[in-house]
């Protein structure tokens, strides 16, 4: 048998190997935050995004790395949402007038829990946060 690079082109890009966690309820930790520009969609504005890499445990012990990126546009409510939630998660006091670079920072090595989900995209199978869990205060924390 002989090989062609075509073949091993067309597997590269039929095979990558790679099968998303189960979709659940996961613990996480940030393990990196950069701030990337986006050019913009029909329906979020260019602005800057924070691409987070995180580690999420897994029951087996191990654990495997899942991406979100959160855009900095305040008037896309979805993702003002959601970056509070994520400061919420990891417990974080964050001061409002917090700009790019501190929630950067602010936010590397959170731990927190998310709801993890698959989703499909261009025939792709993946990972996405689709929403950062606040816990409940527990009781003697409540100040009434």
């Amino acid at each position: 048998m002989s090989f062609k690079f075509g073949d091993a082109q067309k597997s590269a890009d039929t095979n990558t190997g790679f099968e998303p966690i189960a979709a659940g309820r996961y613990d996480f930790e940030i393990e990196d935050v950069k701030i990337q520009p986006y050019p913009g969609s029909d329906k979020i504005k260019p602005c800057d995004r924070l691409h987070i890499q995180m580690r999420v445990d897994l029951a087996n012990g191990s654990s495997r790395k899942v991406w979100d990126d959160i855009y900095l546009d305040d008037t896309h409510s979805y993702s003002m949402k959601k970056l509070k939630s994520l400061v919420a998660s990891c417990g974080i006091s964050m001061p409002a007038s917090a700009e790019e670079k501190e929630i950067a920072e602010g936010l590397l090595r959170g731990i927190g829990k998310a709801d993890i989900i698959i989703r499909t995209w261009n025939g792709k199978k993946s990972n996405q946060v689709s929403e950062y869990i606040v816990a409940e205060p527990a009781e003697e924390d409540l100040p009434f």
